[in-house]
């Protein structure tokens, strides 16, 4: 009986596990998800009023996806989204978080960073990713992506809505 109640409670720690992540992860790209994203910053946003800390959020944009789309197929645009988020995360340090906001937007928070510098990292990823060819399946030339970026700093009174809000709005 004991053999029996203990699988059980490995099962459902698993069930648990596996519920959590789908919850947490964004289903296209495995970055964490539009939801997960606005929880985090939120008490990231607190713990960086309490502590005095720099919380700066930079927002991605990929540029022409919605011809991309139309020219070559949703599938085709569905890979490439997936080649690049995995990219921006390659880029960003281990502290940082990226997020897909939804489409073709993702979000970047950066823990502990003033703005020129989460600014200069931000431009950094675009231009490395603007100057990589991504390889999309059925298709003989590589595909160039540019990415339009925006950058927002923590400021008094500040939510995670606003703040990505911001974020969005400077995007160049």
């Amino acid at each position: 009986s004991l053999v029996s109640q203990q699988r059980y409670r490995f099962a459902m720690r698993k069930v648990y596990r596996e519920a959590m992540r789908t919850m947490t992860s964004d289903g296209l790209t495995g970055l964490f998800s539009h939801g997960f994203l606005h929880e985090n910053l939120a008490k990231q946003l607190e713990e960086a009023k309490t502590w005095h800390k720099n919380l700066t959020v930079g927002f991605f944009d990929i540029k022409l996806l919605a011809q991309f789309n139309h020219d070559y197929g949703y599938v085709a645009g569905d890979l490439l989204i997936r080649q690049i988020s995995t990219m921006i995360t390659g880029l960003l340090r281990g502290e940082d978080m990226s997020a897909r906001y939804g489409g073709d937007e993702f979000v970047v928070v950066l823990p502990e960073t003033p703005p020129d510098g989460a600014a200069v990292a931000l431009r950094r990823i675009a231009s490395v990713i603007g100057s990589t060819e991504f390889a999309v399946a059925n298709m003989t030339e590589p595909v160039p992506v540019y990415l339009q970026v925006g950058v927002a700093s923590a400021e008094e009174g500040d939510s995670a809505e606003s703040l990505i809000a911001r974020a969005k709005a400077d995007v160049k």
